[in-house]
């Protein structure tokens, strides 16, 4: 089962405290952002569970449908309880396709031709403690994101909104250069009860395609990870870089203008503004 690793808080830019007097205060300032990156988006974070169906074709026929359950990190972006995950993270079939197995009662491989992944049950954890059931709304394979909406009944019976990151604030396309500072949120392992934790680092490269550009950070470091820079406006989120169907177990920060995007649409999808 994949579940949000246990990430030790690491403070890269210790170092700067020994360097000199500017080096202090630019540590100093890094440190005073992180906590108010913290303080502000922590209650928006939540641990998604999900129970999955996983249904074969082959060029043979089928195979068994296999059942896996996956954890992992997701950020609330909706009051009304639309949450972003990694969507490789969540779906166990990402990457299926072309694999060999054995079909039922035979000793003869077969390669898989299709993948598909269904989701009978879902569940948020957030980190007030409170639960929630959801639903998948949407999926983008190749930019390895994943939209779930909370049970509208279930948000409506909350006698406070959901704590949820604006993605309206953002940084702009090209606002983030090498060396930036960033800070990424994430929830600890089950061992620490997923308690929120914050991930201070830096930008080491951009990599920009033409639909989209990723930032690769040392904040984000695990799937599904929310990144913000020094101002706390949003960066993106942290996806596993997907090449032809195919995981290729690298990490990028998917920008925040794209994100947005695709949040519009799960938004239009769920009916919501």
């Amino acid at each position: 089962m994949s579940r949000c690793p246990q990430i030790p808080l690491v403070l890269p830019w210790i170092l700067a405290t020994v360097i000199g007097g500017s080096g202090i205060g630019r540590a100093q300032s890094i440190s005073e952002a992180a906590r108010e990156v913290y303080q502000a988006h922590q209650d928006a974070l939540a641990v998604v569970t999900a129970r999955c169906l996983i249904e074969f074709t082959t060029e043979k026929g089928s195979l068994p449908d296999q059942e896996q359950s996956t954890q992992t990190l997701g950020t609330v972006i909706h009051p009304r309880g639309l949450v972003v995950v990694c969507n490789s993270a969540l779906d166990p079939s990402v990457g299926m396709v072309g694999q060999k197995g054995r079909a039922a009662g035979s000793e003869e491989f077969v390669t898989v031709t299709k993948a598909e992944a269904s989701f009978p049950e879902i569940q948020i954890n957030l980190a007030d403690g409170s639960e929630y059931t959801g639903t998948r709304l949407q999926q983008n394979l190749d930019l390895d994101l994943a939209f779930i909406l909370i049970n509208p009944k279930q948000v409506a019976a909350r006698k406070v909104p959901l704590a949820a990151v604006d993605l309206s604030n953002k940084i702009p396309e090209g606002g983030l250069s090498i060396a930036d500072p960033v800070i990424g949120l994430s929830r600890s392992s089950s061992v620490y009860r997923h308690i929120p934790t914050v991930l201070p680092g830096y930008v080491t490269a951009i990599s920009k395609r033409p639909e989209s550009t990723f930032y690769i950070t040392t904040a984000g470091n695990s799937q599904g990870v929310p990144v913000f820079d020094v101002e706390g406006r949003f960066v993106g989120i942290t996806v596993q870089r997907i090449v032809d169907g195919q995981r290729t177990n690298v990490l990028g920060t998917l920008a925040a203008g794209m994100v947005k995007s695709l949040a519009d649409l799960a938004k239009g999808k769920a009916g919501i503004k």
